[in-house]
């Protein structure tokens, strides 16, 4: 039975914008919005190619190192924006 893990992102949106199914954010006269899902895309692949990685080696990856991954992304987002 697979678990499930929560990763939060510093990003946020009121309620309505976003579509609990597909968990993501709705794009149709949302600006801005298509560019956050980009950004989950990126995040849920990072930890998925992590998770394959470490299930090849016959290892469960800690909650603590998908988190971490997580906290990078965010990190390198504010980095690149405080350097425009």
């Amino acid at each position: 039975m697979a678990s499930a893990l929560k990763v939060y992102s510093e990003q946020s949106l009121l309620p309505k914008q976003w579509n609990k199914d597909d968990q993501r954010a709705l794009t149709r006269g949302y600006a801005g919005n298509g560019a956050l899902n980009d950004r989950l895309e990126l995040l849920e692949t990072r930890l998925q190619e992590c998770c394959e990685q470490h299930l090849a080696l016959g290892l469960v990856p800690a909650a603590a190192i998908l988190k971490a991954l997580a906290e990078l992304e965010q990190t390198k987002k504010r980095v690149v924006a405080n350097n425009c």
